[in-house]
C-alpha cells in the first residue's frame, strides 16, 4: 500500500490515505492519527472506529435515517470538515462505531 494523501488538519488530526500500488481504483484505507494533547469527542472514546465510504449524500442520509429509526445512532448526519465529509456515527449490536461518510478524494500527496 501507498500513501495517496496525508494531511493535517487545524486541530491536529492527521489523516492518511492508503491504497494499493498496483490498482488505482481499489478503496481507500484512512487512518486517523490524534495528537495526545486532544481528547477524544466521541461518543464511545477509545472505540475502533470502522470508516465506509459513499458515493452520495443522500446515503449516509438513509443510513442515519434508519439508525434512528433502530434506536443506535450515534451522531447524525453533518459536515464533519475537509477530512471526514458529510457524515454520520452508527452503533453496531456489538457497540462498535460505524462512519457512514460522503468525502471527496483527497489531491495526491
Amino acid at each position: 500500500m501507498a500513501a495517496v494523501a496525508d494531511q493535517k488538519e487545524n486541530d491536529g488530526c492527521r489523516w492518511v490515505w492508503l491504497r494499493f500500488s498496483e490498482n488505482p481504483t481499489s478503496p481507500f484505507l484512512v487512518l486517523k492519527e490524534v495528537g495526545s494533547h486532544r481528547k477524544s469527542v466521541s461518543a464511545q472514546p477509545h472505540t475502533p472506529l470502522l470508516s465506509f465510504r459513499l458515493g452520495d449524500v443522500k446515503l449516509v442520509d438513509e443510513i442515519g435515517a434508519k439508525a434512528k429509526k433502530k434506536a443506535c445512532l450515534v451522531e447524525a448526519a453533518h459536515q464533519g470538515g475537509p477530512m471526514r465529509g458529510y457524515l454520520c456515527l452508527v452503533s453496531d449490536p456489538d457497540g462498535h462505531l460505524l462512519e457512514f461518510a460522503c468525502v471527496p478524494v483527497p489531491k495526491p500527496a
